[in-house]
């Protein structure tokens, strides 16, 4: 029975390449990386492969023990390298060259690049298109160097021909499983015959040797997510965030103790000017105070308004009476006419007497 459906999958796929009376085989990655003038080595550890012109070269090498053991170059049909293009900054085109000396993706870096051999497959078109798609290159004749010893297993090259800013996912690619593939097809191995009578139960053998690997099966499906596996070292202080909202305040901790009395500060400044209070009661009438010194007269006031008429004062003494006046000029004579009598007292020098006068009126 079938554990899974990927070996199900792989099942039904090696059926049908039996079928066509051919071997499939795989054989992996074991060291991909790239270079660049510009660039510090230990890019073999990054989860891309980058070709960028000028300079940014890729360099991929397969582990050719998963093929079948004792296949020679004669058996090989036909070899392809399966890229998975994650990114098109600017379409272009790169060469696939052999390497001709050796390389390791944990020491490769710009001052040690690996020598060049000869251009086997020319202007490798990577279009905007190619985006999130496989790329196929046939490398047939170098895996049958390879394999007959021509030249030793140094692996390719991807090397950019002009403007070209592409990326293809790298064996160190945990998220995908798209890591580079060198997919082999082999010779001839004859229909499948058709399946005999179950036989008899025999008795156990002694255990023999082990076996040959068998061929590397097709790529499966990605796996569940994996268990969180353990920290790893804390890496470089990253540069400084910006500065996050304020968050809400705290509830109020517990009163703590009270400390001990501090020593007397300095005098502070004099605090602003109170608002005044409210008008006190009255007190007690206090003392009279001496008599101050007189102070200046005043400016003259304005004159007041006429009073109201005063009432008729008493009748004042009689005044002393004038010098007689000068002798008036005789008038014409009047009407005589007698009235009668007066009696006037009217003091002289010698004696003061009385005498009755006549009064006589004149009229006319």
């Amino acid at each position: 029975m079938f554990t899974t459906a990927k070996h199900f999958v792989a099942a039904l796929i090696f059926v049908a390449l039996l079928s066509s009376a051919s071997l499939y085989a795989q054989a992996p990655a074991s060291d991909d990386t790239f270079t660049s003038s510009n660039s510090d080595p230990n890019l073999g550890k990054m989860a891309y492969l980058a070709v960028q012109g000028p300079s940014s070269t890729t360099y991929i090498r397969f582990d050719l023990s998963h093929l079948p053991s004792g296949v020679t170059a004669d058996e090989v049909r036909k070899a392809t390298v399966r890229l998975y293009v994650s990114g098109v900054t600017h379409p272009g085109a790169f060469d696939v060259q052999r390497i001709n000396s050796e390389w390791s993706e944990r020491k490769l870096g710009r001052e040690n690049q690996p020598l060049l051999g000869s251009i086997e497959v020319n202007n490798v078109a990577v279009s905007a298109q190619s985006k999130d798609h496989y790329l196929i290159l046939d490398i047939t004749s170098v895996v049958k160097d390879w394999l007959n010893q021509v030249q030793p297993n140094y692996g390719i090259a991807l090397v950019p021909n002009g403007d070209i800013s592409v990326a293809f996912d790298s064996k160190e690619n945990n998220q995908t499983s798209h890591d580079p593939e060198l997919n082999v097809v082999l010779a001839d191995v004859g229909p499948q015959g058709l399946r005999g009578l179950q036989g008899l139960q025999g008795i156990q053998g002694l255990q023999g040797p082990a076996g040959p690997a068998g061929p590397q099966g097709m790529k499966g499906d990605t796996g569940t997510q994996g268990r969180v596996g353990a920290t790893g070292p804390a890496g470089p202080q990253g540069p400084k965030g910006d500065t996050g909202a304020t968050g809400a305040a705290g509830p109020q901790g517990p009163q703590g103790a009270t400390g001990p009395v501090g020593s007397q500060g300095s005098k502070g400044d004099t605090g602003a000017q109170g608002p005044a209070g409210t008008t006190g009661a009255t007190g007690a009438q206090g003392p009279a105070g001496a008599q101050g010194p007189k102070g200046d007269t005043g400016a003259t006031g304005a004159v007041g308004p006429q009073g109201s008429k005063g009432d008729t004062g008493a009748q004042g003494p009689a005044g002393a009476t004038g010098a007689m006046g000068a002798q008036g000029l005789v008038g014409p004579q009047g009407v005589q006419r007698r009235y009668g009598s007066d009696w006037c007292c009217r003091p002289t020098r010698r004696a003061r007497s009385c005498r009755t006068r006549w009064i006589t009126r004149v009229e006319g």
